[in-house]
């Protein structure tokens, strides 16, 4: 608003504006440039600085009568800061949780994967365990206890991230218990269809077993799923 009052071209201006409202006095006497007020001359930036109110008053008439000028309100610096902060501010925060979104997001896929891949080769461990027995050998079962360890482990870490989810200290039992145990001496013995038989129920178990491991590495790689009713993850 300054420069555009006291720029050459609308100084004559500014004193006729300020001659109008009652402001100064501009008298051909005086110099170029200059006013009367309170019974002296002075000049434009002399008024500006002893007089700013009148300086802006008058100033403002001149801008309201250039309708291509645009006029606006100073603002306190806190203000003007807050307008740029504040913005600035909102989108840090949108890119943080975007970011924390997606790197949770990743870590869920790729848990997903482990916890399969672990449910796969402990599976496959079973089922060599099973098939040794019944052809009437009896196999070590290390193996099977080194596959349980491991899916142990991995389940361990999804209930470490999400510990509300139910399902996923459902399957920690599961693979703890007895169901899915690679068995002893006592619970393979018996003749080779009462064996067979055994085989049959274990695989059963396994199916039922791994359809439950699904619903949790779905949900970690989708976490919306976990939030989905019937989902069974959460505790109801």
């Amino acid at each position: 608003m300054t420069v555009f009052c006291l720029s050459p071209d609308h100084r004559p201006e500014l004193l006729a504006a300020a001659g109008s409202l009652g402001l100064a006095s501009p008298s051909p006497s005086l110099s170029t440039g200059q006013l009367w007020v309170d019974n002296k001359a002075i000049d434009l930036e002399t008024w500006r600085d002893n007089h700013k109110t009148d300086f802006d008053r008058a100033c403002r008439a001149l801008l309201a009568s250039e309708p291509q000028v645009k006029v606006t309100e100073s603002k306190p610096f806190w203000v003007r800061m807050g307008e740029v902060l504040v913005p600035a501010a909102f989108g840090a925060l949108l890119t943080f949780l975007a970011t924390g979104w997606r790197a949770a997001i990743d870590r869920g896929v790729r848990d997903a994967d482990a916890l399969r891949t672990a449910v796969a080769d402990f599976r496959a461990a079973i089922e060599t365990y099973a098939s040794e027995w019944v052809r009437g050998k009896s196999p070590d079962a290390v193996t099977v206890r080194l596959r349980r360890t491991d899916l142990l482990r991995q389940i361990g870490r999804v209930i470490s991230f999400h510990s509300a989810w139910h399902q996923a200290r459902k399957l920690k039992e599961r693979v703890k218990g007895d169901d899915l145990a690679e068995g002893d001496a006592n619970f393979w013995s018996g003749d080779v269809p009462a064996r067979q038989s055994k085989v049959t129920r274990l695989r059963k178990e396994l199916d039922t077993f791994d359809a439950e491991v699904e619903s949790v590495a779905t949900a970690l790689s989708r976490p919306i799923r976990s939030c989905l009713p019937g989902s069974g993850i959460r505790r109801r």
